[in-house]
């Protein structure tokens, strides 16, 4: 996911939001002004620029339903068998 923030000299503020399901353009308020059902964030960038604004922040983001979700957990070390250990059997496999 990627998220620009805007800013405008007389202290406006708009966030760019890009992910899986297209681009939001957000308020100050985070309420959605534009939407579009595809990567329009390069275009939205240039348009806003064109018009006065200029990029304060842009970034590659986790979405926030990720950001919530712990990390699987690591592996057993003991468990862990590479592509060598498929012609040999281990002593617990015969």
């Amino acid at each position: 996911m990627r998220q620009t923030e805007l800013h405008r000299p007389d202290g406006g503020r708009l966030r760019i939001v890009t992910d899986d399901r297209g681009t939001d353009v957000l308020d100050a308020e985070g309420r959605a002004i534009a939407t579009y059902g595809s990567d329009r964030h390069e275009e939205m960038i240039a348009r806003y620029e064109e018009a006065g604004w200029r990029v304060a922040e842009d970034r590659a983001v986790r979405p926030e339903i990720l950001a919530r979700t712990p990390p699987p957990p690591a592996a057993d070390a003991d468990s862990v068998r590479g592509p060598q250990d498929l012609a040999q059997p281990d002593t617990e496999d015969a």
